[in-house]
């Protein structure tokens, strides 16, 4: 019996510490399918729905060749979210929109699918050199999400009022995205947006790159194709960093 004693020590630590050390290690291992907060836009283009209040994020964005440097601030309200950019979209233009949430659409009782939808009004600045000007938009977005995919649509009325001469136009932004994998290191998803515009001297645009996700506060865009004004290919290409407080 004493010998059966010593035996089992030695089997009954071994068996702790496998049982401690296979415990610590599942613990270590980030869960899938986190909360992930990406920002309530695309690439181009805002999407449907809104913040909420109390939610702050921080803009980053970079670019190369001539895409510059550029941030904003995405802050949270009762029923809306306003976006502050600044040098958005690779320029010297800076934009201040309200997204005001409006009831979410359901087409039908069968489907659980529902459009969620924000009226915007925003107004842009635009000064370079001897090249300035003042834009007023107000229109809507509207997304619906299916299974992995978000589908987006945003008409725009735009009235500019540039180097003294005043243009009213139309935009319409298109966008999808599909969720690819969800890893260890967070979700990945590509992406495709357009924005096709009936200003005279405008060039339509087309954006495709990929979203990562990296936990529930950061956000990392990768546009490697931006064609429009200036074609822009490469890698990494333009950058948006989107950080959650």
């Amino acid at each position: 019996m004493h010998h059966a004693f010593n035996l089992t020590l030695p089997a009954l630590a071994i068996s702790i510490c496998s049982l401690s050390f296979s415990q610590f290690v599942q613990a270590e291992k980030p869960p899938l399918s986190q909360n992930y907060q990406e920002p309530t836009r695309g690439f181009l283009i805002e999407n449907g729905m809104v913040s909420g209040l109390g939610r702050v994020s921080a803009e980053l964005y970079a670019g190369s060749g001539n895409q510059s440097s550029g941030g904003g601030i995405r802050l949270g309200l009762p029923r809306a979210e306003l976006i502050l950019n600044s040098r958005s979209n690779g320029n010297n233009q800076n934009d201040a929109v309200l997204k005001w949430k409006m009831p979410d659409y359901k087409p039908n009782n069968v489907t659980e699918h529902r459009v969620k939808w924000s009226a915007i009004a925003g107004i842009s600045q635009f000064d370079q050199g001897s090249d300035d000007s003042l834009s007023f938009q107000f229109g809507a977005a509207a997304s619906l999400e299916a299974d992995a995919g978000l589908f987006t649509i945003s008409p725009l009325i735009v009235h500019t009022d540039r180097n003294g001469a005043d243009d009213t136009f139309f935009g319409l932004g298109l966008g999808a995205h599909v969720g690819v994998i969800d890893t260890m290191s967070g979700l990945f998803s590509l992406g495709a947006e357009a924005i096709i515009t009936s200003q005279d001297d405008g060039d339509n645009m087309l954006a495709l790159g990929v979203r990562w996700a990296y936990n529930a506060r950061v956000n990392i865009d990768i546009i490697p194709v931006m064609l429009g004004d200036e074609d822009m290919t490469g890698i990494p290409g333009q950058v948006k960093l989107n950080i959650v407080f």
